[in-house]
């Protein structure tokens, strides 16, 4: 879609833009298309179209991006063709803050936005570019002005719909502006701000032509500086005490060259403070005001002279731009510990996490979805039949919390006790449950109690008691002796405090290790608190761990939202199907097992790949490859069960046809394709139907059925050729003379269908020689509980011995289906098979037959 910023000057200050979108469709392409998405935009934000147009004849070149913040509008501009998140794809939304960019002379309020973001909240940048608008009006210096202004109003709240647009579509999504330069940062490395009213009235202050602007400050402020870096035209040259510290040539537009000078008093004493009384101690300035001076006509008069609020009085900078994993700024400020009950939080939370790396799981048949069972506080048997695993194998990376320097470690050598020995803890009328509960609007129901941890984990326990000691609450101070209120941690505590940083780190560790790089600035702790506690008691009560539990923290600390006031609840008949993408504004995470094109394997599968853009499928039976995508702001998206082939099968049983001589021409020939529907289910809930087709089939696979059986474990049985034991002779067991042959094409249309067949017989797929066929083929063999048994061969003369004998061991008999899987010796889920099993099978070979 080729946009212009004629057309988006047409669309939007058209007085009916009802009679915009009429015209636009005798007009091809890119005008409809945009007039449809300021339309959609206006319906949803429910946005009167003539305050809308008045908005933004008022705002008309206020300002307007130089070389730096045009580097930020081009990036949002040229961000159109994005990176598809397989099988799923991403389009650009059509936000109104995002198609602002397209205008020269609006742009300026989403670079504007973009830049403050670093500073100030959504209510905080709205108040700047408001004010901006609202007080550059020729009626603004009117005397007669009322003091309730009504158009200041309605501008506000037009305003506030485009900075929440910007956020959500553009500043959370990543997109962001150029940082404060160095030179200038290390002034001040604690930082201060204009308020933004103040910073919006020096912005106009500004507007009058002048060939030299000199601005006084007793201190940096930043977000005054930054601004001026992205839309000042001219020479920008900063001094502190004299010394020219930068200085910077940001282009101009007229023939006249215009310089600003930024003249601060002095350079800030405090490098490290973060206190109140370290903020106050910054510069000590004589004169707490801000003046711009200008030169006109060769004299210099004074646009601007105002008092600023001492910078020890300033609000606390609460940037909405994107942060670091495990920085501090991303915890809570409304409770300081000590520093030495910091230190202990943090390495209490690198504790608990070497600890939860290492814990052993396996497969699990007793929990719906993809879950796995916690071998915990019992010996791990050797000669169990299944995989064991360790979390750190099913993650797909280390988290970066392991190699952080915080500290000395707790002393606490217990991180968490057996499950058989933990005491129940008091707290039992909080029921657990996997998933919260959608219905239960208050937050002590919504997720479990801290206290419900403590039982569980002695090193939570020992940090508890160190910073109750710092603690001057009503609960910790010794004259609390009403057992009954020291069993309830409450906010504002700094037990509180302390559990609630730790389970915060822990599910920043959680989002590190599922491929996340970084955080959204708008967070809900009780959120993320929530889901990491789920998550321990899961593992020390349920002894599970839940892929949809794990999914919902690491999208919570990505994306910002709070799942838990939209869980699935009542919307959707079966609530634990496994989730598979979240959408939130225009970012959206995708989990990495959804492409059945690909490798699918256990290790690593719990990730999530995210990127820019609304999720959707394209519709390639339309003639135009249509995109359908996800129409609300937030959405999560479950896949949908394998369909079932048990009718077809009854009507069209499949009798033996192959025997074992007869394996070397079992080579494949079928076509395979996948696909995606996505069907929405309701309000921000969706289905993702994966289908799969063949030559005659198509079928609606699970993906996350492939990862279930794969996690059970299918070995790989020797080459005849390869087989020392058997090499040369014939099979001395009981082996059926004939079998079943499926070429993927009847493996896709009638797996498993041991059940409509007696429930015995061998059934062997052909040479399966792509991802998407090996993956459907382990998608398909059934429950295991059912009594089949499974293995894959290597090439086109598997050792039926081998294969007799396995089925013998498994306690199976000829009585019971046997499924073998024939990959292509070139797939890689093959070679990573053959790896793996290489030893064992070297050493089952060499033992004796009994």
């Amino acid at each position: 879609m080729e946009l212009t910023a004629r057309s988006i000057d047409l669309v939007a200050r058209n007085i009916d833009l009802v009679s915009t979108l009429v015209d636009a469709t005798n007009t091809p392409g890119g005008l409809l298309n945009l007039g449809i998405q300021i339309g959609e935009w206006l319906q949803h934000e429910k946005v009167n179209r003539h305050e809308l147009k008045d908005c933004f004849e008022s705002a008309h070149g206020l300002a307007w991006p130089n070389r730096n913040g045009g580097l930020f509008r081009d990036e949002v501009r040229t961000k159109r063709a994005v990176r598809p998140l397989l099988p799923l794809f991403l389009q650009q939304s059509g936000s109104l803050g995002r198609l602002l960019v397209f205008d020269e002379a609006l742009c300026w309020i989403v670079s504007t936005t973009g830049c403050l973001l670093n500073y100030h909240s959504e209510v905080g940048v709205t108040n700047v570019i408001t004010t901006v608008i609202a007080e550059s009006q020729p009626e603004s210096q009117s005397p007669r002005r009322p003091p309730l202004d009504i158009g200041k109003i309605q501008i506000r709240s037009i305003i506030k719909k485009i900075v929440s647009s910007v956020w959500y579509n553009i500043v959370n999504a990543g997109t962001k502006t150029m940082g404060l330069p160095d030179a200038l940062a290390s002034i001040c490395p604690v930082g201060h701000h204009l308020p933004p009213e103040l910073m919006g009235r020096v912005v106009i202050a500004l507007q009058p032509h002048a060939s030299h602007i000199v601005i006084r400050s007793p201190m940096l402020y930043q977000n005054l500086a930054l601004w001026l870096l992205l839309h000042f035209h001219g020479r920008f040259v900063v001094t502190v005490s004299g010394k020219i510290v930068y200085q910077e040539d940001l282009g101009h537009t007229s023939t006249q060259r215009t310089e600003l000078e930024l003249r601060i008093a002095s350079f800030c004493q405090s490098s490290t403070g973060r206190t109140e009384q370290d903020r106050r101690g910054c510069s000590s300035p004589r004169h707490d005001h801000i003046e711009v001076l200008g030169n006109v006509a060769g004299e210099f008069e004074s646009f601007f002279d105002k008092n600023v609020p001492h910078p020890g009085t300033l609000p606390h900078t609460d940037a909405q731009t994107r942060q670091e994993l495990y920085n501090p700024k991303s915890m809570t400020e409304t409770v300081r510990l000590p520093e030495s009950s910091k230190i202990w939080t943090r390495c209490t939370a690198q504790e608990i996490t070497r600890w939860l790396l290492n814990l052993s799981i396996s497969s699990a048949d007793d929990f719906d979805g993809y879950c796995f069972y916690v071998i915990m506080g019992q010996k791990v048997d050797s000669d169990i039949s299944r995989p064991i695993w360790k979390i750190v194998d099913i993650l797909k990376r280390m988290p970066g919390i392991l190699n952080k320097k915080w500290g000395d470690c707790p002393p606490s050598i217990v991180v968490a006790e057996r499950i058989e020995d933990a005491s129940p803890t008091e707290t039992e009328h909080d029921t657990f449950s996997p998933v919260p509960p959608a219905n239960k609007t208050q937050k002590a129901q919504a997720f479990p109690r801290l206290e419900r941890l403590l039982p569980h984990f002695p090193i939570l326990r020992d940090l508890v008691d160190k910073v109750k000691g710092h603690c001057e609450c009503i609960m910790c101070t010794p004259q609390s002796t009403d057992k009954k209120v020291e069993k309830t941690i409450r906010g504002g505590c700094f037990q509180h405090k302390a559990l609630s940083e730790v389970l915060i780190l822990l599910s920043h560790a959680v989002a590190d290790a599922f491929g996340v790089d970084d955080t959204s600035a708008r967070r809900d702790s009780d959120t993320l608190v929530g889901w990491m506690t789920i998550i321990l008691l899961g593992i020390v009560e349920e002894k599970s761990v839940d892929w949809n539990s794990w999914f919902c923290l690491a999208g919570s600390v990505l994306l910002g939202c709070s799942i838990r006031e939209n869980v699935f609840g009542d919307r959707v008949e079966d609530s634990s199907r496994p989730l598979c993408a979240l959408q939130y504004g225009s970012l959206a995470a995708v989990a990495g097992w959804l492409d059945m094109n690909k490798e699918l394997r256990v290790h690593g599968s719990f990730s999530m790949n995210y990127g820019e853009g609304k999720l959707g499928t394209i519709n390639e039976d339309h003639h135009d490859n249509q995109f359908r995508g996800i129409v609300d702001d937030f959405a999560m998206v479950q896949t949908e069960e394998t369909e079932t082939t048990t009718s077809y099968n009854t009507l069209h049983p499949k009798e033996p046809d192959c025997s074992w001589s007869e394996l070397c021409d079992l080579t494949d020939h079928s076509k395979a394709k996948s696909d995606c529907i996505l069907v929405s289910l309701g309000h921000e809930v969706y289905r993702l139907l994966t289908r799969v087709k063949s030559d005659t089939h198509s079928r609606i696979i699970d993906p996350t059925e492939v990862l279930v059986n794969a996690a059970v474990g299918i070995p790989l049985l020797p080459n005849l050729q390869d087989c020392v034991e058997h090499a040369g002779r014939g099979p001395s067991l009981s082996l059926p003379d004939t079998m079943r042959s499926y070429a993927f094409d009847e493996v896709l249309g009638r797996w498993p269908e041991s059940s409509e067949l007696g429930g015995s017989g061998f059934f062997v797929s052909s040479f399966l020689d792509t991802n998407l066929k090996v993956n459907v083929a382990y998608a398909l063999l059934g429950d295991d509980q059912s009594g089949h048994t499974r293995a894959i061969s290597t090439s086109q003369t598997p050792c039926a011995e081998c294969i007799a004998e396995y089925h013998r061991k498994k306690g199976a008999g000829n009585d019971k289906p046997m499924y073998i899987i024939n990959a292509a010796p070139n797939t890689p889920k093959l070679k990573r098979a053959i790896m793996a099993t290489a030893s064992r099978m070297t050493h089952s070979a060499k033992a004796p037959h009994s």
